[in-house]
């Protein structure tokens, strides 16, 4: 993030900064809630929204679309997504009293990630593959969110086949970018605590979550060994 971004809110008195503060929140959350509400309609297969096309002046591409340029819920997700995610990287978080962290704004911005990571197909999309872990990782670097990510990446882990590079470039991110490992560790202290093992009868779970792990160990080798007593049953079970 450049300087210019970083000094953005300096010298704005509280007023000031608590109306940047709202539009900020405001617009965040209502991007949040389109984002699920377009791609709920995409899954439903919802009728796409025809909108007349925009003056080019080029016949060949008016005869080609018929005068009418076709903008699908995924399109319109996609914008949403690609918005909350360009609000968020402008480095908002001074805005904020230091001692502040704003759990219901996190959890507003955070919730279309977690709604799109369990969708099967959604790993392959470029808006979704730059945009949702961006996302995350700041949530998770600047306002404090390790703990309750895990438990979501914990879930999501169970579409490991078809998530795996959003859960990991989350992971790379804060490890290579940030130096931060507060994921990876509260990662490691939920699978501690979940007997998988055990619980599945069939191993499924198990050789996911070992799996997984496998790839936490490439990030960073360092912080899986810290944890090695613990997982041991897990990895011996895969």
């Amino acid at each position: 993030m450049s300087e210019a971004q970083r000094r953005i809110h300096i010298g704005l008195s509280a007023d000031d900064r608590r109306f940047h503060l709202n539009i900020i929140k405001m617009l965040s959350c209502l991007l949040a809630e389109y984002i699920i509400r377009f791609d709920n309609d995409q899954a439903n297969k919802s009728s796409d929204f025809d909108m007349p096309a925009p003056k080019k002046g080029k016949k060949a591409k008016e005869a080609e679309s018929g005068g009418k340029s076709t903008v699908t819920s995924d399109t319109l997700r996609d914008k949403c997504l690609k918005g909350l995610s360009d609000i968020l990287r402008s480095h908002i978080k001074p805005l904020w009293d230091s001692s502040i962290i704003d759990e219901q704004f996190v959890k507003c911005v955070t919730k279309p990630c977690y709604h799109l990571i369990r969708r099967q197909d959604i790993a392959k999309n470029p808006i979704v593959k730059e945009s949702l872990p961006l996302i995350l990782t700041i949530m998770i670097n600047k306002f404090e969110h390790a703990r309750e990510a895990s438990i979501q990446f914990i879930q999501a882990v169970k579409l490991y086949d078809s998530n795996s590079s959003l859960l990991i470039t989350v992971l790379n991110s804060l490890l290579i970018d940030y130096q931060d490992t507060s994921l990876a560790i509260e990662l490691l202290k939920e699978i501690c605590e979940t007997n998988f093992v055990v619980t599945q009868a069939d191993n499924t779970s198990a050789k996911t979550m070992a799996t997984f792990i496998v790839d936490m160990a490439r990030l960073d080798p360092h912080i899986i060994r810290t944890h090695i007593d613990q997982i041991s049953d897990l990895l011996t079970a895969e």
